[in-house]
């Protein structure tokens, strides 16, 4: 009956008003939030089952944006925040995380409720003469903003998170459990995309008026300045010249040579070649390679020791147990393996040098050199340093030329011309230790035109000083911009041109797992493949590939690191130097597998050596590689410019 009235009325102008009206309301009210809830509640990311929204994620964001935006010591302008990956880097964040949380359940770390409850009861925080108070504990939550689930979901994970990770930040060795999933991802066949961009090789549409060129030059002025050069005389004080009135008495020479000769005999010594291994088993196994003959190259592609050549070693070298031992070989003849400190060693015995007598010529040459070196020492050779140094001193004080006291002391003059700070390497073949030579460049540009210098003694040796006297200076200025207009044009394309491919690149990574495609389609790219485990041999076992990445990427950590930080389908993007870029992408990772034994005892010595922080970092890495990872960069884009707009305006 209610029914049957309200359809009879709803035919009347009143009813017809009164049910526009209320849809409206839902216009304005009901159905906008109706939208919005069903946008926050769409999938920004998915890990295997768990589902990251958009409210969660831009959550994030906006408290990732603030944070940084505030860093330094006054805001961040809106240029310098577009130029931060903030969405990536809450991404990584928030995909990290639920990667760790998928983690507890893959290895079976669970705590139980009421362990949680029973800590929060014996929280310091929460008591109250000598027992748990559950007021306190309300009132704490109250306070923090907090359900009592969510609490009790953030204490859960922290004891899940140190049950997964205490052993490696305690700094004991990675649980076996981390290391097999490391092992695997270190283990899977990746092929991975580069691109070398080189900025001069990129062309511009647009073309550049002489107004915009020059205005370029005025806003950079100080990067065409030409320097404040000096010309300058340095005196060259050699202390060791003054031994030249010192000659050495050949008949003492020859008198401690007929009392001495047999004495003067050159001891025996060997030459090995040193087999170093990490672990007791390689070692067995290159023992008995050596022992067969293989050659050390093909020893060192299987195994992967490091090997030494030591020339010219004496028994006196090495601790009394191993010296004994070692020069109790024969020669061809291999050691033992010998255990010391970590590490295990073999000894290939080369080479004997038999002890032999010194030819006169080589022991009077020695006997030389010794009184040679008790002159250098005597109270009569510091006398005579004294004395030039206070003659050099005094010349200076009166007005004396560079010249003169050249003439007067018989010590030698270095003339330079158009010295500049920035340029100053040019006096490294002169002076070539560094810490003296800084000293000296400081001295030139803070000594007068016409003046000189404090002697300013090296410190390298005691055999040498300096005094510099300013000859000229040719004051700092700034060039005709037509002088320097093609350098101008040529920065100003090289700006314009890194924007654009800033640009261009950026769009591309964002891309994610499509980002590869883009990549090749739009660059010329080579491919490599290889798996990461590769880049821990040594340099004979290493893949032609990885070979061939490195003379690109000379830094085989760096690769790590990139690789790292990629799935399948991803790129990231590098400057090189000023005028380089490098776009790096994994096209495609093969499926996980179980590694050969001796490769997962190889990543597990790496693992067991690399830094705290470094192994979280590869671990969760290598969990993200077990996990399913799916991300809507559409949404992503979608929503942080719509949070961005609004916090525009």
């Amino acid at each position: 009956m209610v029914l049957k009235s309200f359809r009879d009325a709803s035919h009347s102008l009143v009813i017809k008003i009164l049910f526009t009206a209320i849809i409206l309301s839902f216009c304005l009210w009901g159905v906008g939030d109706i939208i919005r809830n069903y946008s926050a509640s769409r999938t920004v990311a998915k890990i295997d089952k768990t589902r990251i929204t958009a409210d969660q994620f831009l959550r994030e964001y906006s408290q990732e944006k603030q944070r940084i935006r505030n860093l330094g010591a006054k805001p961040l302008t809106d240029a310098e925040m577009e130029r931060i990956d903030i969405k990536g880097m809450v991404l990584d964040k928030i995909i990290n995380t639920a990667v760790v949380e998928r983690s507890y359940e893959k290895f079976g770390i669970i705590v139980p409720k009421q362990s949680l409850v029973s800590l929060v009861h014996a929280m310091p925080d929460f008591q109250r003469n000598g027992g748990f108070d559950s007021k306190i504990y309300e009132m704490a939550l109250r306070h923090s903003g907090m359900s009592e689930r969510g609490f009790l979901m953030r204490l859960r994970d922290g004891i899940a998170h140190t049950q997964l990770f205490h052993p490696v930040i305690a700094g004991y060795k990675v649980p076996a459990m981390i290391k097999d999933v490391i092992a695997k991802s270190f283990e899977a066949m990746q092929t991975i995309i580069v691109a070398t961009v080189d900025l001069n090789k990129q062309k511009l549409k647009s073309k550049f008026s002489d107004d915009e060129l020059l205005q370029y030059y005025e806003d950079n002025k100080d990067k065409y300045k030409i320097p404040e050069t000096r010309d300058v005389s340095i005196l060259m004080i050699d202390y060791s010249a003054l031994l030249d009135d010192m000659p050495v008495d050949e008949q003492e020479v020859e008198r401690i040579y007929e009392a001495n000769k047999d004495l003067y005999i050159q001891i025996e010594s060997r030459r090995f070649e040193r087999f170093e291994f990490d672990d007791e088993q390689s070692a067995n196994k290159g023992w008995r390679l050596v022992n067969r003959g293989v050659a050390t190259k093909e020893i060192i592609k299987s195994l992967s020791p490091i090997v030494n050549s030591i020339e010219n070693a004496h028994k006196n070298d090495f601790p009394e147990g191993i010296g004994k031992i070692l020069f109790g070989l024969k020669e061809g003849k291999t050691s033992d393996v010998l255990k010391i400190g970590n590490k295990f060693y073999i000894y290939k015995l080369n080479k004997i040098n038999r002890p032999k007598q010194k030819t006169k010529n080589e022991i009077m040459g020695e006997i030389r050199a010794e009184l040679q070196n008790e002159k250098l020492n005597s109270p009569e050779f510091y006398a005579k340093i004294k004395k030039i140094r206070n003659q050099i001193d005094d010349g200076f004080g009166a007005g004396k030329t560079i010249d003169k006291i050249s003439k007067e002391t018989g010590m030698k003059i270095a003339t330079l011309n158009g010295i500049s700070k920035d340029k100053a390497q040019q006096m490294a073949k002169l002076i070539p230790d560094d810490d003296t030579r800084t000293e000296i460049v400081n001295a030139i540009f803070e000594t007068d035109e016409g003046q000189s210098s404090a002697t300013i003694d090296s410190k390298e040796t005691d055999m040498m000083a300096y005094v510099v006297v300013v000859n000229k200076v040719v004051k700092a200025k700034f060039p005709d911009y037509q002088s320097v207009k093609f350098a101008v044009l040529h920065d100003y394309t090289m700006k314009k041109t890194e924007k654009t491919l800033q640009k261009d690149l950026s769009e591309i990574a964002s891309q994610g797992e499509k980002a590869v495609s883009a990549l090749i389609a739009k660059y010329a790219t080579s491919e490599f493949r290889f798996r990461k485990r590769d880049l821990l041999a040594n340099t004979n076992g290493m893949t032609a590939d990885v070979k061939k990445l490195l003379k690109l990427i000379p830094n085989r950590d760096a690769i790590m690191n990139i690789i790292m930080g990629l799935r399948a389908g991803e790129v990231t993007f590098h400057k090189l130097s000023s005028e380089k870029y490098m776009a790096i992408g994994i096209k495609n990772i093969a499926k996980l597998q179980a590694p050969e034994p001796q490769f997962h005892d190889l990543i597990s010595r790496y693992v067991d050596k690399s830094a705290e922080s470094e192994v979280v970092g590869i671990a969760i890495d290598a969990f993200k590689k077990t996990s399913n990872i799916k991300i809507d960069n559409k949404l992503v884009k979608e929503i942080t410019k719509n949070s961005d707009e609004q916090g525009a305006d």
